[in-house]
C-alpha cells in the first residue's frame, strides 16, 4: 500500500488490488417495461423480480423505494441487536416501521 500526504494534510491511500475488498455483483435485466429481474451473485440468493407499481409498472414485485426501505430498516435492525446482544438482551424481539 502507498500512502500520499497532499499539503492540505488529507492522507490518500493507495490500496494494491490483492487488498481491495470483495466487491458484490449484482445483474439487473429488464424483463418489459419497468420489470427487471434481479441476480445477485452469492449462491442460494434467489433471483427477485424488481417492479414499478401501477400506472408505470405492472406492482409483479416489489419497487426500488420498498428495497431501500427494506435494506435500511434490516442494517438499523440489525446494529440494535447486536447491542442489545453485547449487553446480554437476547429475549426481545424486534419489528421495523
Amino acid at each position: 500500500m502507498t500512502s500520499h500526504k497532499p499539503k492540505y494534510g488529507v492522507r490518500i491511500k493507495i490500496m494494491e488490488e490483492d487488498e481491495l475488498p470483495e466487491a458484490i455483483v449484482t445483474k439487473l435485466k429488464q424483463i418489459q417495461g419497468y420489470k427487471f429481474k434481479a441476480e445477485f451473485d452469492a449462491e442460494g440468493i434467489p433471483d427477485l423480480t424488481v417492479d414499478e407499481t401501477e400506472p408505470l409498472g405492472e406492482s409483479s414485485g416489489p419497487n426500488p423505494s420498498r428495497l431501500l426501505s427494506v435494506a435500511v430498516a434490516h442494517c438499523l435492525s440489525s446494529s440494535l441487536l447486536f447491542c442489545l446482544s453485547k449487553a446480554r438482551i437476547t429475549s426481545l424481539k424486534t419489528t421495523a416501521r
